[in-house]
């Protein structure tokens, strides 16, 4: 640092080093109010990407799982390849033709545990947890558009899925300080009723 005025041994005085004090302390608090500012800007990003992509990918292989429902390669064996039921969404396919669906990823179940806030995907020999899900639903569709209870009338799915940060936000007033993020899907599956 250059001080300009210097006195006559060309030393610092005390007030122009408490000058030179104070004013480096309050561009090194700003500097640190910034930091501290983006810090949080980018911890918030964090968890907006985090929970988007843990949404979309809940919903690309539910997504996926429906589509093949009711695969059936080998004739004379019928099944329904979705099963009404009003608290879990049961979906089955044979894969690999061999007339049986037990092996994996050929009856697959979506739970949801509110009391976990998590989405449970169980298939023979495998399971898949998501964390940080505040609701996931579900509702039948008939040909029509109209709302199901019937198993064989099954041609649609409405899926909806709220997926929530990991973490709070202080900046954030609403739901505790959760960010979240719902998305709804009507899925077509290709197979039903062939």
């Amino acid at each position: 640092m250059v001080f300009q005025h210097l006195n006559e041994r060309g030393t610092v005085t005390v007030a122009e080093l408490l000058a030179a004090v104070v004013m480096t302390a309050a561009s090194m608090g700003a500097m640190y109010s910034m930091t501290i500012a983006q810090n949080q800007v980018f911890s918030a990003q964090d968890r907006a990407v985090e929970m988007d992509q843990t949404a979309r990918t809940i919903m690309t292989m539910i997504s996926q799982d429906l589509r093949m429902a009711g695969y059936n390669p080998v004739r004379g064996i019928s099944f329904n390849g979705i099963t009404y039921d009003p608290v879990q969404l049961r979906i089955q396919a044979d894969l690999n033709g061999n007339g049986v669906r037990t092996d994996t990823n050929e009856d697959i179940t979506y739970s949801y545990d509110a009391a976990n806030l998590r989405l449970l995907r169980t298939a023979p020999h495998s399971l898949i947890v998501f964390q940080n899900i505040q609701a996931f639903t579900f509702s039948y569709l008939d040909s029509n558009g109209s709302a199901t209870t019937t198993s064989a009338d099954i041609r649609q799915v409405m899926v909806s899925i709220q997926a929530r940060a990991a973490r709070p936000d202080p900046a954030y007033p609403d739901n505790n300080g959760y960010r979240s993020l719902t998305l709804e899907s009507r899925v077509t599956p290709r197979n039903p009723g062939l």
